[in-house]
């Protein structure tokens, strides 16, 4: 049989590797427009780090809120080049899940002598396993950390499996590094580390020289964990990320969804899952049992991990991505040691891996996850929503208080508070009682505490609002009768333009603290200004941005009036409205008493305390503001 020329062997995993990439990315294309909604959590942190604000998601206490520190410094990074930050972590998502084909296609290129169908047999079934792949495919474009992921476990595989063999010559420092690297990537990533060191002592057999090995490999990760401690002591003051406190929860409730999340991985993933196992069939030769062993037991570890943290709430799998890679090597590794033994083999080989690829492609299709990263762009409204925020109070930086705390903050650029905890370092180091047994990295909040930090602006729920409430925070802030009487539901509208059809437009119900210092109702001992945007607060009134004043004002309409309760001191006062449009008919009452009716301006007594001006136009009205000045004090006689 006529071997593999030795001028062409080189160009062969290159061309496995773009034809595979190349089928990725197409693949990454369906899913778009998905980006999770913490992936602009971490972008937020890169943000803030690239304008000098350090590593911090919020003005006030260092919190640290990600994990996946690496990251956030690449695209912060990149940011600093010039790129956007959302297409910065598109075109990381890129390079990182490319690199993983790459190290697949590298670690199985042919070797001298052999024969094309045996040579190609492995790489070629392992980089299109990958490129078939839902939880790759959804997370290159999703945002978040997982393409390091990929890519640097893919690579050290590669570098260590030379490793495995007894009196192997191969450098440990070429492994070391991408496992190093992926300790920065996410915390987790060291047992990566510590389970390569166990499974070379293992292959090797346990010795001096194959613990000494295990310590060359394990040095530079080790360098980069307790690298990234001292940061985070002497940063953050703690010893773990925030967001391990509020995500990690040994209970048996955890522990039973991890499980099923695994599981349901496993078998959605099934043609990936079954070319793996078939794998374990190499184990009868003595050198690929000791290459097995190297991708295996990292594979076992990390199923057990995610089984024991309760696994994830996103869509597309994200922690099945290190199953995927590992997968895909033990599935390469089997399938090279069929065309190692030629023959039938080769054919059998053929026949099983495009068999699995094709079993792999029907459960990718089918899965529900995939399905749900295509349908999920609730986060996308943040960013309309956000941008007119930020364009109405950026000068007042008033603070918001969120549950979607990566849209809304992301776009908006305000001072955030996160209800959930994520990026709050007291709701996380004071959990619920039920920790660990509602929603995952959801049961976290607690009202009383957000109410005493006084938020200007609090979003419960999604960037559409709700007057319900869907969390913790949520349900406990609804039900103080002083959060109802201090905060005022207001309706934002946020327009975003797209190239060819109309505006894409999203309301938002938003409570706004009417006392705010810094956006709520300005008073001085004689004059009271009411903001016009502040009366869009029953259904069909909005808050609307005037792009040509450069101002927020209060859209009402003749079946949606505007009524605002504020307190009033006692005394005589005038009262005019800034507007324009169509007539509108205002009146004054404190309870059922009407104190003043008509059209602006109006003078009226008020006897101190509670009362409400309701404006009722005869069509539209635009209202800017609404002001009141006290023209004498209320004698006691009267």
């Amino acid at each position: 049989m006529e071997t593999i020329p030795s001028r062409l062997r080189p160009w062969i995993p290159v061309a496995l590797a773009v034809a595979a990439s190349g089928a990725l990315l197409w693949h990454a294309s369906t899913i778009l427009p998905f980006f999770a909604d913490d992936a602009q959590i971490s972008l937020r942190y890169s943000e803030r780090f690239t304008q000098g604000k350090g590593l911090t998601w919020t003005d006030g206490e260092r919190v640290e809120g990600y994990s996946n520190l690496l990251w956030v410094l690449a695209t912060a990074a990149l940011h600093l080049l010039g790129m956007d930050l959302m297409v910065a972590a598109r075109v990381l998502g890129a390079i990182g899940m490319v690199s993983a084909i790459a190290a697949l296609a590298w670690a199985y290129r042919p070797r001298a002598g052999n024969p094309l169908r045996e040579g190609l047999l492995p790489g070629t079934v392992g980089v299109f396993a990958l490129a078939t792949s839902g939880p790759l495919a959804v997370w290159l474009v999703g945002g978040l950390e997982q393409p390091f992921v990929a890519g640097l476990l893919a690579w050290s595989i590669a570098l260590a499996l030379p490793l495995a063999q007894a009196g192997s010559r191969a450098r440990v420092l070429p492994a070391s590094i991408p496992l190093a690297l992926l300790c920065l990537t996410r915390p987790d990533g060291a047992l990566f580390t510590a389970t390569t060191a166990a499974a070379l002592v293992l292959a090797r057999g346990i010795s001096l020289p194959s613990l000494a090995l295990a310590l060359r490999v394990s040095a530079l990760p080790a360098v980069a964990v307790l690298g990234q401690l001292a940061f985070r002591l002497a940063y953050y003051g703690d010893w773990v990320a925030n967001t391990a406190r509020v995500k990690v929860a040994l209970t048996g409730t955890r522990v039973l969804g991890g499980a099923k999340y695994v599981g349901w991985g496993y078998l959605w993933l099934s043609g990936l899952t079954l070319l793996g196992l078939l794998a374990f069939g190499s184990i009868v030769d003595a050198k690929r049992r000791r290459r097995v062993l190297l991708i295996g037991l990292p594979l076992v570890a990390w199923t057990v991990y995610v089984c024991l943290i309760g696994g994830e709430i996103f869509p597309g799998r994200r922690h099945m991505v290190p199953v995927v890679v590992s997968l895909a090597f033990l599935g390469a590794e089997g399938l090279g040691w069929a065309a190692a033994r030629r023959g039938r083999w080769v054919a059998i080989g053929w026949a099983t891996g495009l068999a699995c690829v094709g079993l792999l492609l029907f459960g990718q299709i089918h899965d529900p996850e995939n399905e749900r990263a295509r349908k999920e762009r609730w986060n996308l409204a943040g960013e309309p929503i956000g941008l007119v925020l930020r364009k109405a109070f950026e000068a007042q930086q008033p603070l918001m208080a969120v549950d979607p705390a990566g849209c809304l903050p992301y776009w908006s650029k305000l001072p955030s508070l996160d209800m959930l905890g994520l990026n709050d370092r007291w709701l996380a180091m004071n959990p619920p009682p039920d920790a660990g047994h509602g929603h995952f990295a959801h049961e976290f909040g607690n009202g009383a505490y957000v109410y005493s930090r006084r938020p200007d602006l609090v979003l419960f729920c999604n960037p559409w609002g709700s007057d319900r409430g869907c969390f913790r925070a949520d349900r406990e802030l609804l039900a103080q009768p002083s959060f109802r009487r201090e905060y005022r539901r207001v309706t934002f509208e946020g327009k975003k333009e797209v190239p060819g059809k109309k505006p894409w437009v999203v309301h938002s119900k938003i409570f706004v603290r009417k006392e705010s210092e810094k956006i709520g109702i300005r008073r001085t001992d004689e004059a009271v200004s009411l903001p016009g945007w502040m009366f869009a607060g029953t259904d069909g009134s909005l808050a609307v941005w005037l792009e040509a004043e450069a101002r927020l004002a209060g859209r009402l309409l003749d079946t949606a009036h505007g009524l605002l309760p504020f307190d009033l001191p006692r005394g005589r006062w005038t009262l005019s409205m800034d507007a324009y449009g169509d007539d509108a008919t205002l009146e004054v009452r404190r309870g059922k008493k009407v104190l003043a009716t008509g059209p602006a301006p109006l003078e009226f007594d008020a006897p101190g305390g509670s009362i409400e001006i309701e404006i009722a136009p005869a069509g539209k009205t635009i209202v800017r503001e609404v002001a009141l000045r006290r023209v004498q004090p209320v004698s006691a006689g009267d």
